[in-house]
């Protein structure tokens, strides 16, 4: 299978990675077949240079013909056009578990050592265990510490663009309590690219807690509401 790769303006560039924008209008002046790798590369238009961005699609349909007005007649007369469908080429999909620890209205966050964004404890379901027992085991990896889960609170449902790979995830998410946790420390991590700290729900976007799409849910139950959440940002 080839590798082909071709410019694409910003504007259009979000849209793919966003998965809005699957499919390419293209002059016929190149070969490509179906199962072909496309990479896709940001192209600012104004200031004539790539971004550093890029998407590897693959191509699964291609449709070709000589009837349109968007490019000169005589290139068309020459080349025709052709409509390219794609769909991501890598794609990754996580079953999470998370936990809601907290102690007023201050919650206990991870996050990756190094990065700008922080996270729930908690991590990838593994099968065979009910959600309740893959918390809790990744509470005990994640700090050494025993956790009672406790009320189920919803699901979230995310996905992102990042190192060239498209992300979906479920996230479950519980109420735990952990005996002897509060805000007076933070848990030591049994992971070395883990840290954890307290963050008042004032700041979760000082912070960045992602999803973002998470923010209120919990800012919202801490005031009281106890209405089960079921969230997305697939769009």
């Amino acid at each position: 299978m080839a590798v082909i790769h071709k410019k694409v303006w910003r504007e259009y560039f979000e849209k793919i990675i966003s998965g809005k924008k699957m499919f390419e209008l293209r002059l016929s002046d190149f070969e490509i077949n179906e199962g072909d790798t496309l990479v896709l590369e940001e192209w600012d238009k104004d200031k004539k240079e790539y971004t550093g961005k890029k998407v590897e699609v693959v191509a699964t349909y291609i449709f070709r013909t000589k009837g349109q007005t968007f490019w000169p007649p005589e290139e068309v007369e020459k080349y025709g056009f052709q409509i390219i469908q794609f769909e991501p080429k890598l794609k990754k999909f996580h079953l999470h578990v998370r936990a809601v620890i907290h102690d007023g209205d201050y919650l206990l966050v991870a996050r990756t050592k190094g990065e700008d964004y922080c996270f729930l404890p908690g991590g990838h379901y593994e099968v065979g265990e009910t959600l309740a027992e893959a918390l809790g085991r990744e509470i005990e990896e994640e700090m050494g510490l025993k956790a009672e889960v406790k009320q189920y609170l919803g699901i979230v449902e995310n996905r992102w663009f990042e190192d060239n790979l498209h992300h979906y995830e479920i996230n479950h998410v519980f109420e735990v309590e952990v005996p002897k946790l509060n805000t007076k420390v933070n848990p030591l991590s049994q992971e070395n690219h883990l840290e954890f700290f307290w963050v008042k729900s004032d700041y979760f976007e000082k912070q960045n807690l992602l999803p973002i799409i998470i923010r209120p849910l919990i800012t919202n139950w801490f005031k009281g509401s106890r209405e089960i959440w079921h969230e997305r940002n697939l769009e």
